[in-house]
């Protein structure tokens, strides 16, 4: 709305800048309506403005602008007035998320089976027990979270869930 009604902004340009600046305002409008009663004189109001096409010409679209803007505005003042309080978003189901030790375990199992499936059917028990005391180790400091240059890896938290919050409206 600032765009449009705004004291230093000036008017659009072009055919398509007046046409996006519509969109916007028929979007605000749209998101206000669910908050608004049905029957509230601005929304009808707003609603009117918003099904009619763009007039052709110059100065004709860019009325229609303004007054959606400020039929936009109204709608603003209207909720605050009825002092509605926003619809819960509805919450998506989120997969499980495994913890990082499963998914170390998990690959350290896979590369093991990968190891024992390439081994020659020849090795002898010393050679065994090699593969052991080398893949003994390696597989405490992956379970651990432990890097070889002995840091430690960052733990598996979870970022907070975004919020779907409505733009602000000028």
């Amino acid at each position: 709305m600032a765009l449009v009604l705004g004291e230093d902004s000036p008017l659009p340009d072009t055919a398509a800048d007046v046409e996006d600046l519509a969109l916007r305002l028929r979007g605000h409008v749209s998101q206000l309506g669910a908050l608004t009663p049905s029957q509230e004189p601005a929304l009808l109001r707003a609603q009117q403005l918003c099904s009619g096409g763009l007039p052709d010409g110059y100065m004709p679209s860019r009325v229609h602008l303004v007054r959606l803007a400020e039929a936009t505005q109204d709608l603003i003042a209207a909720v605050q007035a009825h002092d509605v309080a926003p619809a819960k978003s509805v919450q998506r189901r989120r997969w499980w998320k495994p913890p990082i030790n499963v998914l170390r375990g998990a690959v350290f199992a896979l590369a093991c089976v990968v190891l024992a499936a390439s081994v020659p059917p020849d090795m002898t028990a010393a050679g065994a027990v090699l593969i052991a005391l080398i893949l003994g180790p390696m597989a405490w400091l992956a379970l651990r979270g432990d890097r070889v240059s002995g840091r430690i890896a960052p733990r598996d938290v979870d970022p907070p869930p975004r919020q779907n919050r409505l733009p602000p409206i000028r």
